[in-house]
């Protein structure tokens, strides 16, 4: 599960290079034994809207698949309704029935995507991705167990793309006995490519949450230069697993949306 094994995941990232959104079950194994990374292929791929599934009171449901993937992405994405939800049954044109399962959160999020397309044609399928996630319930603190939340339809019909024109991510660089974070300008698909206007950032702003307690919130990471960030080694810097968040605003006071990333 680390989004380039399996064959339908590879089958998935290819047909996503090609601009199709897929939409995929995140699963229904979030009672197995394990506790982490119940997903089923092709939920794991970076470019697949895994979708996840909550009771009509908005909780979810304990047999949805948790992430993270193997090798440390937050999954699922989105999440939907996945019990009692009414759908077309299988005994005649006219039987309908209630069913349950992220195979049917799943619909009602493509379903979703498909009206958000309609209604914005020249949408790739990494924006309709990031509408979807960034307008979602929890966007403002994604985690293995719903992601970034309930989609929001409504919502996502009228989000705005605020991207700072510079693609950035971050790399973890030894300075004496610490951990830096150096940015550097480089290519990201949900990100404008177009660092000739990287003058325009203004500042960067990172933080980091432990993984080991859902209920952290992100604690800020003090910046050393205008593209350094330190933390101390005794810390933050433990055994433990973080999640980075990362923005940039630029001199208009606008802010990109958060670029994450695990240790």
């Amino acid at each position: 599960m680390d989004g380039q094994t399996t064959i339908v995941t590879k089958g998935a990232v290819i047909a996503a290079s090609r601009g199709i959104l897929i939409v995929n079950s995140a699963g229904n194994e979030g009672n197995a034994p394990s506790p982490q990374n119940t997903l089923i292929g092709p939920a794991d791929a970076s470019t697949v809207l895994a979708a996840g599934a909550v009771n009509p009171s908005g909780k979810k449901i304990g047999f949805s698949s948790v992430g993270p993937t193997a090798d440390g992405r937050i999954k699922p994405d989105v999440m939907a309704q996945g019990s009692n939800v009414y759908a077309a049954g299988v005994n005649g044109v006219d039987d309908y029935e209630y069913v349950a399962g992220t195979s049917f959160s799943c619909p009602l999020i493509a379903g979703t995507a498909a009206l958000l397309l309609e209604a914005h044609p020249s949408w790739t399928n990494i924006d309709l991705m990031e509408a979807l996630k960034m307008t979602a319930n929890n966007s403002n603190d994604p985690n293995n167990r719903i992601g970034w939340g309930i989609i929001d339809a409504e919502a996502a019909l009228e989000y705005m793309f605020k991207r700072v024109e510079a693609p950035i991510e971050f790399a973890i660089q030894r300075l004496e006995d610490n951990y830096g974070f150096f940015v550097q300008y480089v290519d990201r698909l949900s990100w404008q490519a177009n660092p000739a206007n990287q003058n325009n950032i203004q500042y960067y702003a990172l933080s980091a949450k432990s993984l080991k307690n859902e209920n952290a919130g992100f604690v800020p990471i003090a910046e050393l230069d205008a593209q350094t960030f330190i933390y101390d080694s005794k810390g933050l810097l433990s055994n433990e697993t973080f999640l980075y968040k990362l923005t940039a605003v630029d001199k208009d006071g606008n802010e990109s949306n958060p670029v994450y990333a695990r240790q």
